[in-house]
């Protein structure tokens, strides 16, 4: 849950159709900026333009990321911030394998991303972890079914990540419990078990430890 509001104040247009393509897309809260004396009390403000950074001079609540190129590792430092979070703990990526890949990510138990895709989308999912999102650590966690062994061998290979497999038992939507299920929509109440069984399944598996792949 956020603590503090963010305010957008992106002053160039593709980099500010990024930005709220990048918030939309994991439901994080988020206003605009107009004016200084608007900025609600507390917020964090997300920007690449230095004026408005300026007019931000004399308000102690306010705590501003200035970005001028335009790094994704500010932008996730911003959101970060506006948890009270400096930096992860643990991600975890949970892998549900087949024909078609779903995953989730996962920081310190709270839902970051869901998607369904091919090996590719996976690798890349990885890779802006990697690169943008402050973490002492990521894990790979990856189902034991549909070839989920090999599959966890070639992530380690190709993203240096640490992969665990783990056992599918109790990860499909027919074996939650009632009370399990209310606890998971609290959680990840953006994903549907019954319409999105192979990212529902990547949340089980990411929430279970496997034998880690060498």
């Amino acid at each position: 849950m956020q603590r503090r509001p963010l305010v957008v104040a992106i002053y160039e247009p593709k980099w500010f159709i990024h930005v709220l393509s990048v918030l939309r897309e994991r439901n994080i809260f988020f206003s605009h900026y107009y004016t200084r004396d608007e900025v609600p009390y507390g917020s964090i403000l997300y920007t690449d333009y230095s004026v408005f950074s300026e007019e931000m001079a004399g308000r102690s609540d306010i705590l501003v990321f200035y970005d001028p190129t335009h790094d994704c590792r500010i932008l996730e430092k911003a959101i970060l911030a506006s948890y009270l979070k400096d930096i992860y703990n643990e991600l975890v990526i949970g892998v549900d394998p087949g024909r078609r890949i779903g995953y989730i990510v996962v920081g310190d138990g709270e839902y970051i991303i869901h998607g369904m895709g091919e090996y590719i989308d996976l690798i890349h999912v990885v890779n802006y972890l990697k690169k943008c999102v402050p973490a002492e650590r990521i894990i790979i966690r990856v189902g034991s079914r549909h070839r989920g062994i090999e599959l966890a061998s070639i992530l380690k290979k190709d993203t240096g990540v640490k992969v665990e497999v783990v056992s599918e038992d109790d990860t499909t939507p027919s074996s939650i419990k009632i009370d399990d299920a209310r606890l998971l929509g609290s959680r990840i109440g953006r994903i549907k078990p019954f319409r999105e069984k192979d990212v529902y399944a990547a949340y089980k598996i990411a929430m279970k430890k496997g034998v880690e792949v060498v």
